[in-house]
């Protein structure tokens, strides 16, 4: 590695500091020097990520599989889903329980929200809907 680069070892500590607003993390690098770092609560889940596909990259490099890096993915796997709207009612909001436990908090207005939910509906198999036919 060249001067300045750390390398991490693993997450030391950590936890919600100043009332929940941040997270603090020790990092231990591979020097035995500890890194101290706080993160705003709700950026956490963007790092987490980020650092999930920047892993699934170097996975796709490692195995020399073909096609660009960019496209691997990883998807998360809902264990949970809340929609909700903002306070005028313009735009619609999900927020989704992870497997991972990472949480998941995804807006956006009523027309694409119409299609996702129009798109959800048409890729269900037809064997599989059920149907409120109670109205």
């Amino acid at each position: 590695m060249s001067t300045g680069e750390k390398l991490i070892e693993q997450i030391s500590a950590g936890g919600p500091i100043k009332g929940g607003a941040l997270i603090a993390f020790d990092l231990l690098l591979e020097d035995g020097q500890i890194e101290h770092l706080q993160c705003m609560c709700e950026k956490l889940p963007k790092v987490i990520h980020a650092l999930k596909q920047f892993g699934e990259m170097a996975e796709h490099v490692r195995q020399n599989t073909p096609g660009p890096a960019a496209e691997v993915v990883s998807p998360y796997r809902a264990a949970a889903v809340k929609v909700g709207r903002n306070s005028d009612g313009s735009v619609v909001v999900l927020q989704v329980r992870t497997e991972e436990g990472i949480p998941l908090l995804v807006s956006m207005s009523l027309d694409l929200a119409m299609g996702v939910a129009d798109a959800i509906f048409r890729s269900l198999d037809p064997a599989s809907r059920q149907v409120d036919r109670r109205s």
